[in-house]
């Protein structure tokens, strides 16, 4: 579905990825993981064409990424990454019908098959109750909620997505991961995600990229990738690692250690 090939990418003098090779195939859902500045946003934004390697190549369907126009890449990925709606001054439909703009012709008039399929998606969102608001009047999470949307309206075969679950209670990010993992089994969605929380990556995620100062440190299935020695190594804290009671996949328990003079002061 998805190959990069010795990609690399600097900032000035500053080298951002380092010679990132991977495969994503088709289906499955791939989780980025690593610590703040180790290029896990710069290695979305060039995997969805917003932004070209200065080394190697990325294939999407066996075909050089940027052979494709910017309307044949919309059909095929949508890209959800932080803030990326800014301050559009459109209500909430309005917005999730911006995803059908890939196909409707030179005027972007909407077509019954168009509503149906926005309609659908407001409400596997909840997002009805708010179909009529203001882009500007909306929460951060709720915000993040109508960018997924608009995504999702896109029908895409690859979806990237830069910490779908930010600004997020847990209510929300458990509901947003589980239709993700829904759509990808329904419809045979491929993802890849950025993502913080190493034990909702391990639950939802079917690979992990452990990525480090611009370089892929490990990679391989939840249980090959979470493992206290590379946790250690690329976040700096020591964990216990254990399955999760009825998931059975591995989840992570920080080891906190305070200090023996420490106190907490009363209000």
């Amino acid at each position: 579905m998805l190959i990069a090939e010795g990609l690399s990418k600097r900032y000035g003098s500053r080298p951002v990825l380092k010679d990132i090779h991977l495969q994503v195939f088709k289906g499955e859902c791939v989780g980025i993981l690593g610590p703040n500045g180790s290029g896990k946003s710069t290695l979305i934004r060039m995997l969805a064409g917003e932004d070209q390697p200065d080394q190697g190549q990325i294939w999407l369907q066996d075909q050089d990424l940027f052979a494709y126009s910017p309307r044949q890449r919309a059909q095929m990925m949508a890209i959800l990454i932080q803030e990326s709606l800014g301050e559009l001054p459109f209500n909430v439909r309005e917005v999730v019908m911006m995803g059908r703009h890939p196909y409707q012709g030179k005027w972007p008039w909407s077509n019954e098959t168009d509503d149906q399929i926005v309609e659908d998606i407001l409400q596997k969102l909840n997002l009805q109750s708010m179909r009529n608001r203001l882009l500007s009047e909306l929460s951060g999470g709720e915000r993040q909620r109508v960018a997924l949307a608009k995504a999702m309206a896109q029908q895409p075969k690859l979806l990237l997505l830069d910490e779908p679950t930010t600004y997020l209670d847990i209510q929300y990010q458990l509901r947003m991961l589980t239709l993700l993992k829904e759509w990808q089994v329904d419809q045979s969605l491929t993802i890849v995600t950025v993502l913080h929380d190493l034990n909702l990556a391990a639950q939802f995620c079917d690979r992990l990229i452990l990525l480090k100062d611009g370089v892929i440190q490990h990679m391989g299935t939840p249980r090959e990738v979470i493992q206290s020695k590379w946790i250690e190594q690329i976040f700096g804290v020591s964990c216990s690692v254990i399955d999760h009671p009825t998931r059975k996949v591995p989840q992570i328990f920080v080891e906190v250690h305070a200090s023996p003079t420490a106190s907490v002061s009363s209000a």
